[in-house]
């Protein structure tokens, strides 16, 4: 499993996220292509697919988006790879990851949230979600996608 980020989570990267999910301010998408473009580490990977990390349908019901999603759309049009946006599914209505500082609690509140929707027939899978904290969502995941060759894309990564 290879994990890259294109900035660290903290000052301005950690405001712009934030601004971007909490406050409705949808159009920080277009910044947020440009820098996805600009410090993407896997265009010299040949992927054969990319899977968001999905949120629980209330949860985007309610923010209108799920940005995990929106950065999978930028790389697949912008890179030429599938996207799998329905290959996982959340099943579980967690408390958001931020509100725990302890990895054995985030572990423990994301265990079980996902499951497969259908059996994944591709090997090199991109994984993308926004921000990369403790890591616990990405490792709760992967245990669905065994034999996998995982590469991991967050747009932010805590430090």
């Amino acid at each position: 499993m290879t994990i890259r980020s294109s900035f660290y989570f903290d000052g301005a990267g950690k405001e712009l996220i934030h601004k971007w999910k909490y406050n409705n301010l949808y159009y920080i998408k277009d910044f947020i292509k440009k820098i996805i473009i600009k410090k993407f580490p896997y265009s010299d990977i040949e992927l054969e697919t990319i899977v968001p990390v999905p949120i629980h349908f209330l949860k985007k019901l309610l923010r209108g988006f799920n940005q995990s999603e929106i950065i999978s759309d930028i790389i697949a049009i912008e890179f030429g790879i599938i996207n799998s946006p329905f290959l996982l599914k959340r099943v579980k209505f967690t408390k958001p990851q931020s509100n725990y500082k302890n990895y054995k609690k985030r572990e423990k509140n994301i265990q079980n949230a996902f499951k497969l929707n259908k059996k994944s027939v591709y090997k090199k899978i991109l994984l993308v979600d926004d921000i990369m904290t403790s890591g616990s969502t990405l490792i709760e995941i992967s245990k669905l996608l065994p034999d996998r060759e995982l590469y991991i894309y967050t747009l932010s990564r805590a430090i």
